[in-house]
This record gives structure tokens, C-alpha cells and sequence, in this order.
């Protein structure tokens, strides 16, 4: 089930939250930054300790301070690279596939990639839409999206 709500990405019902994070783990969108503090300094330490990740990579940490289980930190960006359609792909296909080893049943997102001077709200989605269905009709965890939207615009693309 996929479901479009807007709200708080914090406070969704769910076991776990995509965080979209760069390569060295900080923090390039408004989301992704209120999910970094309120996760608090355990998991930016655990997460710092991972080094640098190339992009697409998918990292699971605790969900620390969050009223979710598990975090796992799309690696989207880095210093020289910006966020491409290929890299959202392939970080959403390895988040999937992290989630599914832990038995996660139920994920979080926000528009992943799009943010300012990212990916354009229609190729976010169209992105989104083909992974989260393709993965529904393969039978694995998890069963479960929210995709929590903070603008009319992204509720409409949505």
C-alpha cells in the first residue's frame, strides 16, 4: 500500500524513516535536517562513523530520538555530484532492500531528491512511483509507504 499524507515525516506511524542525507552523512534538505537533530547525537555519531558513502547507498541506524525504530540515510548527493534521477533510483531500490532485510513492514519517505536545485517534482515522482511498485509486486517488506508531503505542490505531484 502506498499512501500520500501530509504531515510531520517525524511523527508518521511507521517503523522506520528514509532520511536523504550526502555522502558524508550531513544533512542537504530541510527534512532531512529536522530528521538529523531530532534523531540526536547517538545516531549522527554512529553515522559518522561510517565514513564516506558513494551515492546510492543506503545506511540503517537506529531511529535514536525519533518515535521510529529504524532510519536509513539515502545517500543522494555529495560535494561533486549533485542528485540525479540515477542516483534516487538506485538509493530508494538499496533503502528497500535494507528495509526488507530487517523485516521492516512499514516505511516513511519524503519527496526524496526534491529540494531546491535537485530533481524537478514530476521526475521525483515518476522515480518514487516505478520503485515503490515494482518492489509491491515482487512480495517482499516492506508492504507499506507513506509518502509525507509538506506542499500542495507535492501533494499534487504525489
Amino acid at each position: 500500500m502506498i499512501e500520500v499524507v501530509r504531515g510531520d515525516l517525524a511523527a508518521t506511524e511507521v517503523e522506520c524513516v528514509l532520511r536523504p542525507a550526502r555522502s558524508d552523512g550531513a544533512s542537504f534538505s530541510g527534512v532531512g535536517r529536522r530528521l538529523e537533530v531530532g534523531a540526536g547525537e547517538s545516531v549522527l555519531r554512529r553515522l559518522a562513523s561510517s565514513g564516506t558513502a558513494p551515492l546510492g547507498t543506503a545506511l540503517l541506524t537506529p531511529g535514536g530520538d525519533l518515535p521510529v525504530q529504524y532510519l536509513i540515510h539515502v545517500v543522494l548527493q555529495s560535494p561533486d555530484e549533485p542528485v540525479t534521477a540515477k542516483a534516487l533510483k538506485l538509493g530508494l531500490l538499496n533503502a528497500l532492500r535494507r528495509a526488507s532485510d530487517f523485516g521492516i513492514e512499514s516505511v516513511g519517505l519524503p519527496p526524496l531528491g526534491m529540494m531546491a536545485g535537485a530533481l524537478d517534482g514530476e521526475e521525483v515522482a515518476e522515480v518514487v512511483a516505478a520503485v515503490l511498485h515494482e518492489h509491491l509486486h515482487g512480495g517482499l517488506a516492506p508492504r507499506r509507504f507513506v509518502i509525507v508531503v509538506e506542499s500542495d505542490y507535492e501533494e499534487t505531484v504525489f
